[in-house]
């Protein structure tokens, strides 16, 4: 569920009504004012560990074989540890490697450009972008300029903000100054997920 305004729009509260029965309905966002709004119990996901990342990267690379070949563990083991724990990179990049050859050059060169060997970029993009495609107008290029840093690197948060009032990003409301503005921008995208 994207934001407040979809399960309203689509009145989906009515298509679940509390017949006492026992089921559950289990609505997962990115939004935290979403989970807020629709009850007491939320679950919030984090990063797995090296475990938990090992396990998903062998159900979706190794689906029909009794798991991983010897000879590729190393080379495997690399490849989620560069995924970095994160569900939707380990499925997709698992997924692709399902599908390739298992020579160990070829898994190599795959660890080595895994930001550009994801296997299937398009599915990964169609994925990543709802993310984006449900922000609303005034973040998105908030959001954007986020790119222009560089990955690993760590980016301080009045940084941010003077980059976005620079580039004439956020919008002046009522008594609200410029930085305060900015940093309700940021926090919208921190309680999305997004960064």
């Amino acid at each position: 569920m994207w934001n407040l305004k979809a399960w309203d729009d689509m009145n989906v509260k009515s298509l679940f009504p509390d017949t006492n029965n026992g089921s559950r309905v289990v609505v997962t966002t990115r939004n935290a004012n979403v989970a807020n709004h629709l009850g007491d119990y939320r679950v919030a996901m984090s990063f797995l560990d090296g475990d938990s990342s090992w396990d998903l990267f062998c159900q979706n690379a190794f689906a029909e074989q009794q798991g991983c070949p010897p000879e590729l563990e190393e080379t495997a083991k690399k490849i989620v540890a560069r995924c970095k724990g994160l569900p939707l990179a380990i499925v997709v990049v698992g997924g692709h490697l399902r599908k390739s050859p298992t020579a160990l050059a070829y898994w190599e060169n795959v660890a080595q450009s895994i930001l550009y060997s994801i296997g299937n970029v398009e599915q990964c993009l169609n994925v990543l972008s709802l993310s984006y495609r449900y922000l609303p107008a005034h973040l998105k290029p908030c959001f954007l300029l986020l790119g222009a840093f560089p990955e690993g690197e760590e980016i301080y948060a009045q940084d941010v903000l003077k980059l976005w009032i620079a580039e004439g990003f956020i919008q002046h409301f009522d008594d609200h100054i410029l930085e305060e503005a900015a940093a309700d921008y940021l926090w919208d995208l921190r309680i999305r997920n997004l960064i």
